[in-house]
């Protein structure tokens, strides 16, 4: 089974593959859902018949490759190895698919960020819902840029607040730098992460800003806000394996 060149599942002939014979190929994602039976039918032989007659009627995911860096960032890599590929559906591979190409200007550092200081998606529609909402992340970067993060956080805080500048201004006497040289900014960082501040390595969150909700939107929401729902129920849509 060879890697493909872009976010893609395998999909093979279920069938088939029960009777040792690998039947498949790499679907690229997102596709068209109008497509997908067309796509089965030609590239998992889904449709044709056995030995004995019997039609070839369900396929497998048996893998997934190249999963977008915004994707990983929220964590879909593990949540879709953790459930199993033979049980994650095609549909719901399609979201991700559509999640990731909706938030594919996002930061994935501040998807990190949300990930570990405020909460982490335990479902494939959570992280969709992390996906959608990159954007308000509540992510900052670093204005000036320390020894540490935490002195970055530091510094950044008293530049933002006006404290650097005030202290400037403050003279020590003949000879000596002015007060600002002599804060401790990564004290000040490392206190500010007691009070709220998740420090990564380019910025940082501000947690008691609004941020998203792993719940914010329905399964079917998510699937309207990336441009999947169907005008009319797709029959096999909520399957994995049709």
């Amino acid at each position: 089974m060879m890697a493909y060149e872009q976010f893609a599942a395998f999909v093979a002939n279920l069938g088939r593959y029960n009777e040792g014979d690998m039947v498949g190929d790499w679907l690229p994602l997102p596709y068209d859902p109008d497509r997908l039976d067309g796509w089965l039918r030609d590239h998992a032989l889904i449709g044709t018949t056995d030995a004995f007659g019997q039609p070839y009627e369900e396929y497998v995911v048996l893998d997934f490759d190249n999963m977008p860096l915004v994707g990983s960032a929220a964590g879909l890599d593990d949540l879709l190895s953790r459930e199993g590929m033979q049980y994650v559906s095609l549909p719901d591979l399609n979201l991700v698919a559509a999640a990731c190409e909706d938030a594919r200007l996002a930061d994935t550092e501040a998807i990190e960020a949300y990930c570990h200081y405020c909460d982490t998606p335990s479902t494939i529609d959570e992280a969709c819902n992390l996906l959608v909402q990159a954007g308000d992340i509540p992510f900052h970067e670093f204005c000036s840029t320390g020894a540490t993060p935490e002195e970055s956080m530091g510094l950044s805080y008293a530049d933002e607040a006006g404290l650097a500048d005030a202290l400037e201004g403050i003279g020590l006497g003949s000879g000596l730098p002015s007060a600002a040289s002599y804060l401790d900014y990564g004290k000040l960082g490392r206190d500010l992460t007691t009070l709220g501040y998740g420090v990564m390595e380019h910025g940082y969150i501000d947690t008691l800003e609004g941020v998203p909700s792993l719940d914010e939107l329905s399964h079917e929401e998510l699937l309207d806000e990336v441009g999947l729902l169907p005008d009319e129920p797709v029959a096999g849509d909520g399957g994995d394996a049709r």
